[in-house]
């Protein structure tokens, strides 16, 4: 059964349109579109998000992405997975940077919904990703892609992105669609690490965990491991045509570790 606090804000992603329910499916009436609902997690990938050869490259990233995941997850204490450790710690700040206190939160590019430990009780939480893990039974839950957000206008005060806008295909579509989710006085909070251009300690442990771990999952060359690769100059034009930035704070766990961004963004008038 899909979880009592989403079912009311579930929306068609390719029309918006309200969604009715039945024991395994949701279905639009007014686009005669149908999804499925497995283990009470409605999944709401638009059938067009699936074809063409944009979508076959995000899918075989996607593939690798969670090859390299599982494979963090099967052997934590190998050094390469240790350089990749980093969720707790930025999570607990990053909570502390958003000032999130109430209001519904989408979490986009969610995995397992860690995050949602760091949010107070008067927030509704709803995670959202294109790979459904284990944990998506035990909270609010949409398996659905950043460019097509199944959620109606003005319908969110907060959406979070931690460390996944990289790996999204097309981040203009999903700006779009932040904007018209997030009601007024709504906040889009980022977590983004930022390429640093030259010689760098931080970009030579990142060079030689990628080389490790592509070594250790037998990652295909041909499969990029970012959608996007950022610097700091590229996520500010990236965010300049839909929003403005209110705050912005670098993080870093060690002098090793790269640079992440912490960004509060507001819609542009």
């Amino acid at each position: 059964m899909i979880h009592a606090d989403l079912l009311p804000l579930l929306r068609c992603p390719v029309c918006h349109g309200a969604l009715v329910a039945n024991a395994s499916a949701l279905r639009c009436p007014d686009c005669d579109t149908a999804y499925t609902v497995r283990a009470g997690v409605p999944d709401l990938v638009p059938p067009t998000a699936e074809t063409g050869a944009d979508w076959d490259t995000w899918r075989a990233h996607l593939e690798a992405f969670q090859q390299r995941r599982e494979h963090r997850s099967d052997e934590p204490k190998k050094l390469v997975n240790r350089m990749t450790r980093s969720g707790g710690p930025q999570q607990v700040a990053f909570a502390e940077f958003t000032e999130i206190r109430d209001g519904v939160v989408l979490d986009i590019g969610c995995g397992p919904g860690k995050f949602r430990f760091q949010l107070p009780d008067s927030v509704l939480y709803i995670g959202m990703d294109p790979i459904p893990l284990p944990e998506a039974s035990e909270f609010a839950f949409i398996r659905g892609v950043a460019e097509h957000l199944p959620l109606p206008n003005q319908s969110v005060r907060h959406i979070t992105v931690l460390s996944a806008l990289d790996h999204f295909k097309d981040c203009e579509a999903f700006l779009r669609e932040a904007v018209r989710i997030l009601e007024p006085g709504g906040r889009l909070h980022v977590v983004q690490q930022v390429h640093e251009h030259g010689f760098s300690i931080r970009g030579l442990a990142h060079w030689v965990k990628d080389s490790l771990e592509d070594r250790s999952t037998k990652h295909d060359d041909s499969v990029p491991h970012h959608m996007t690769e950022f610097d700091r100059g590229d996520l500010s034009k990236t965010f300049a045509r839909h929003f403005t930035v209110e705050r912005e704070q670098l993080y870093s766990m060690s002098f090793y570790t790269p640079r992440r961004v912490f960004l509060t963004l507001a819609p542009a008038p």
